[in-house]
């Protein structure tokens, strides 16, 4: 832990306040690697081991074996049979899904948009019904990626959703509520919030095919309520350059 933190600190700057780094037991590495509990009204996670450089650096918690091997939830509850689930979709399923997804999001042309944005789908989807936390690296990763496709379907509501997923990861790893990626990411999310809000107020006003002529009450508020969540991720996205900009940043 020390050297991740160590390293951390040399190549971005800051030194890191995670739980994760923290510990001198990895407490918290299982996060990354997190799914949850499958038994009903339980709010319990349970881990998969990671696949890591070395053997000294897997995961281990000497206090929670069986959460970090994924054969209890952290509420106690057996989850042996889902892990062994789980494991198999990822071999099987999941991994050749994300690796043609990234694959075709590398691509300087995509030959089949659609193809793309079906696989992007696919993955929120399946990633969900499985429940794989937004805190599990493969989603930290893919996040990007996922928002740039959905913006690109025009999939705004999406769009937001993995850019909100993807702060919310980075606000649990960053000793800080501002940092230079916050300036962008809430930007973004404003950028895919006033998308959401036009489609909204497009729908208001009858110029989406198979809308009602007359407003519907849900969608006004919706669209209020996107307007706010706009001003809102502006104004987090200005005081994130405030602080970590200071010097260069002009009032206005």
């Amino acid at each position: 832990m020390k050297n991740r933190r160590r390293d951390l600190q040399l190549s971005r700057g800051f030194l890191c306040q995670c739980p994760r780094c923290k510990s001198d037991e990895e407490a918290g590495i299982e996060m990354l690697a997190a799914f949850r509990c499958p038994r009903d009204g339980c709010r319990g996670y349970f881990s998969l081991p990671l696949e890591t450089e070395s053997a000294a650096d897997k995961v281990k918690m000497k206090d929670q074996p069986d959460v970090c091997q994924g054969f209890r939830c952290t509420k106690g509850h057996l989850t042996q049979a889902k892990k062994l689930e789980i494991e198999k979709w990822i071999d099987k399923e999941f991994q050749p899904v994300a690796t043609e997804f990234i694959a075709r999001m590398q691509q300087d042309v995509d030959d089949d948009p659609q193809k793309t944005r079906s696989l992007a789908k696919r993955i929120l989807r399946d990633t969900g019904e499985k429940g794989m936390l937004s805190s599990h690296q493969m989603l930290f990763v893919l996040y990007p990626l996922l928002t740039v496709a959905c913006s690109e379907a025009q999939d705004y509501s999406q769009a937001a959703w993995c850019l909100v997923q993807s702060i919310d990861c980075w606000k649990m790893i960053l000793p800080d509520t501002h940092w230079p990626s916050f300036v962008l990411l809430y930007r973004n999310l404003a950028n895919a919030l006033q998308g959401q809000a036009h489609e909204l107020e497009r729908k208001i006003n009858g110029t989406v095919e198979g809308s009602s002529k007359d407003p519907q009450p849900n969608d006004v508020k919706q669209l209020q309520k996107c307007k706010s969540l706009v001003q809102e991720a502006l104004r987090h996205s200005a005081e994130s350059y405030k602080v970590c900009y200071k010097g260069l940043y002009v009032d206005d």
